[in-house]
């Protein structure tokens, strides 16, 4: 399966600097015209469906670049933005928290600002999901920069700090590719398969699972992996 994830174009808030969060904050025109350029750069990508955050931003983004391509549009209120609790509308001089040191969970819960790991768990499920769903399809998927990061940990094993994983732009994209395979293709570090389209980099989910490993190296039909935390 190949996922490409892209975040939601400018809004106000976005350009003021502020924390948005669950807020529905509407893209500006600076956002629509940022949509429609990447409208244009994925016009000649194929997409089998398109999912996208039910926060208008996201949803107005995908409906935009949809223009190109007449798929249905899901809504998945897994791949919303990260609950910021008391820091919505905040700036990053906000005196409420620290950006600079590593958030723990005593100093997010009186904010009440949604943990990391119950973020990741969210957006983690929801690939599990579209894995098993959609194997070998073409997945755009339209959300926001907290929601990447998540994506990343995914894809690259969770990391320390949170904010220490790059975000996107808006109305940047990456691109991941997810294989699911069955149990007994994995051999200790491994993987005993056919599948030509494997490459070094991807990332192979074991079907009905929670394990995920990363492609190391290819040497003829010898494919190692290490697993992802």
């Amino acid at each position: 399966m190949r996922l490409i994830i892209t975040r939601h174009g400018q809004t106000d808030w976005n350009a003021e600097g502020r924390l948005q969060g669950h807020q529905d904050i509407p893209l500006n025109s600076t956002g629509i015209s940022q949509a429609e350029t990447l409208r244009d750069e994925l016009a000649g990508m194929h997409f089998d469906l398109i999912i996208a955050s039910p926060l208008s931003r996201a949803y107005k983004t995908a409906e935009i670049i949809n223009s190109k391509h007449n798929l249905e549009i899901l809504r998945d209120n897994r791949i919303k933005e990260i609950y910021l609790g008391k820091l919505e509308g905040q700036t990053k001089d906000s005196d409420l928290i620290d950006f600079g040191v590593l958030w723990t969970d005593e100093m997010l819960r009186p904010l009440d600002v949604e943990l990391n790991r119950d973020f990741f768990a969210r957006v983690a499920d929801f690939t599990d999901e579209i894995a098993e769903t959609y194997d070998g399809k073409d997945v755009l998927i339209v959300c926001h920069s907290g929601v990447y990061r998540e994506f990343y940990q995914y894809f690259n094993g969770i990391t320390e700090h949170y904010l220490d994983i790059p975000g996107l732009k808006n109305c940047e994209f990456r691109e991941f590719t997810l294989h699911t395979v069955d149990p007994q293709d994995i051999i200790e570090n491994e993987l005993k398969t056919k599948d030509e389209n494997i490459k070094s980099g991807d990332t192979i989910r074991i079907k009905n699972s929670k394990k995920r490993y990363k492609v190391e190296s290819i040497d003829g039909d010898t494919i190692r992996i290490k697993p992802l935390k």
